[in-house]
């Protein structure tokens, strides 16, 4: 990928194909014309997803919609490979006759570059185990902006994407969000053998 991100437009795309995907056709196209989310297309990540966040909560409640951010998450990748051919390489025979840990760092560290834009949002990868990787959001947004929902797209982004890079193994994601904490977020994701 060299470095590339993704592009607001695409993002939106993205979006909108899994909010129509989990909703329906009138039910999402109510929710991107309502809200003005389709409009958002000079807006950061983080503030879209925190803006479809805001959305679900004022359609449902806040807790529905942080399960939808996840579900949406998951629905997100079949299009986020659709759209980013980089994405889509990943799932190439070279990179999955890699080692394992090597095979999630590498595919990580490129979805994760993807994501990340220094005026809005930087992720990080580390490998902090033997099988295990730290997958670190740090806003790098004005300080009134927080992530109240973002964190949930990508925990059900990197469910799908874990399972799709190695359906024979198991994987436990947790999201540790720290009490108050405003700039930055984890999940760790840990690849285990199928007992």
């Amino acid at each position: 990928m060299s470095g590339k991100i993704i592009q607001t437009p695409v993002l939106l795309k993205i979006l909108q194909q899994s909010v129509l995907e989990l909703l329906g056709e009138e039910e999402s196209d109510r929710l991107f014309q309502q809200t003005g989310l389709s409009s958002l297309d000079k807006q950061g990540i983080l503030f879209i997803l925190e803006a479809l966040g805001d959305a679900f909560a004022q359609r449902f409640d806040s807790q529905t919609a942080r399960g939808l951010l996840i579900r949406a998450g998951r629905a997100s990748l079949i299009f986020l490979r659709r759209f980013e051919e980089g994405i889509a390489d990943l799932g190439a025979t070279d990179n999955r006759l890699k080692p394992v840990v090597q095979r999630f760092l590498y595919s990580l560290k490129e979805l994760a570059r993807l994501f990340s834009r220094p005026c809005d949002m930087v992720v990080n990868v580390d490998l902090i185990g033997q099988q295990a990787f730290d997958w670190h959001m740090q806003v790098d947004a004005p300080e009134e902006m927080k992530m109240d929902f973002a964190p949930y797209f990508f925990f059900g982004l990197l469910q799908e994407f874990c399972e799709w890079l190695d359906a024979r193994k198991n994987y436990q994601l947790v999201y540790t969000s720290a009490s108050g904490q405003v700039t930055g977020e984890t999940i760790l994701i840990e690849i285990r053998d199928p007992d």
